[in-house]
């Protein structure tokens, strides 16, 4: 995720790391902007709007991430928008583009913007009440995702949560200055 992380826990035994080290993988697999076979990416790069791009979510990390996403847009009338990619592009990152990006270049760009307009749907097909492909439309080959707001505290909950079905009851997890804690310390 491009940043460090510390797990702090107490309990009789040392837990694997290959435990946390899954949840990171499955993270990367999912949601990793710079990693070009993640599913966002793929997603990110798909250009054909007449016709879905189709995957299986096994971790169904993406799938979730999507639906807190979706609620959050609800909840803040539009102000949180992971579709927002293209004018985090067109500005650069940290805003270092400014004082040079032009109304109208935003105005343009803004087309590609929009979680509630249609711009992007997910859709899953179902066999037996289990999830078999989840489905990405795109209205723009120009329309990108972005769950970078979310995804490292995401990953904190998913962390912590398997440290509490492995029976840790005080435990700290942190990554990126996401940081989440149960019990007590020392």
């Amino acid at each position: 995720q491009g940043t460090t992380y510390l797990v702090k826990y107490m309990a009789e035994d040392a837990l694997p790391q290959a435990g946390i080290d899954s949840i990171l993988s499955d993270m990367d697999e999912a949601a990793n902007l710079w990693l070009p076979t993640s599913i966002i990416s793929q997603v990110n790069d798909w250009s054909n709007t007449d016709s879905v791009f189709s995957f299986e979510d096994h971790s169904f990390i993406f799938s979730s991430l999507w639906l807190m996403s979706e609620a959050l847009h609800r909840q803040t009338q539009g102000a949180f928008d992971p579709t927002v990619l293209p004018l985090v592009n067109l500005w650069g990152f940290g805003l270092t583009e400014r004082g040079q990006v032009t109304q109208e270049q935003v105005d343009s760009t803004l087309r590609y913007v929009g979680m509630s307009m249609g711009v992007m749907d997910l859709n899953h097909k179902e066999e037996n009440l289990r999830i078999t492909e989840t489905q990405i439309r795109k209205k723009y080959a120009e329309s990108k995702l972005d769950f970078n707001s979310i995804a490292q505290g995401f990953t904190v909950d998913l962390i912590l949560e398997w440290l509490m079905d492995q029976g840790v009851n005080h435990a700290m997890v942190e990554i990126g200055g996401e940081v989440r804690c149960i019990g007590l310390n020392d």
